[in-house]
């Protein structure tokens, strides 16, 4: 797990200097699903790392995207939108996120960002 959570700080960090303009519910919500792309792909067994609301939904929305990689379809591969929000508003909701850029009225609905100052 320790792996998955560079992981996943690592995407945070991709996004300090990238400065891409996301939302922070959103950004957290996919710092999760790469997560969940990283625990999957590596083998962790699923109860060791999809236990909570916020990782099953991230679970869901990573299997959603590599069903789009499975197909073969060209182009960027897309999750699935009810997942997505799922995953949104599980990380929107949670008492860690939610009064900062990562809650859903701040992040998703206001748009708050993340400060990206590494």
């Amino acid at each position: 797990m320790d792996e998955a959570y560079i992981v996943h700080e690592a995407l945070h960090a991709a996004y300090d200097l990238l400065r891409t303009g996301l939302d922070g519910n959103a950004e957290e919500a996919s710092a999760y699903v790469c997560t969940a792309l990283y625990c999957r792909m590596t083998g962790l067994p699923r109860p060791r790392w999809a236990n909570g609301p916020i990782y099953a939904n991230a679970a869901e929305v990573a299997r959603t995207l590599l069903s789009q990689y499975q197909k073969g379809d060209p182009g960027i591969p897309w999750v699935g939108e009810h997942e997505w929000r799922m995953l949104r508003a599980g990380v929107g909701l949670s008492a860690v996120y939610a009064s900062g850029p990562g809650g859903i009225v701040t992040g998703w609905l206001l748009g708050q960002q993340y400060t990206h100052d590494g």
